[in-house]
């Protein structure tokens, strides 16, 4: 562990939001299990609308 750097885990939808999370610039490691919705851009029932935006 180093104490200056921030990950993420996640599991089924905490999967979809470690993904989501290891875009933003302050992230170093992310580690997503499972996630829900990454391959149709949905969280639960709701559309995830700015998934798109992150993904080239």
């Amino acid at each position: 562990m180093i104490a200056d750097k921030i990950g993420t885990l996640g599991f089924c939808i905490g999967g979809h939001l470690a993904f989501r999370a290891g875009f933003e610039n302050e992230i170093e490691a992310c580690i997503y299990c499972y996630p829900t919705g990454i391959y149709n851009g949905k969280l639960g029932k709701c559309v995830a609308n700015t998934i798109n935006s992150y993904i080239l």
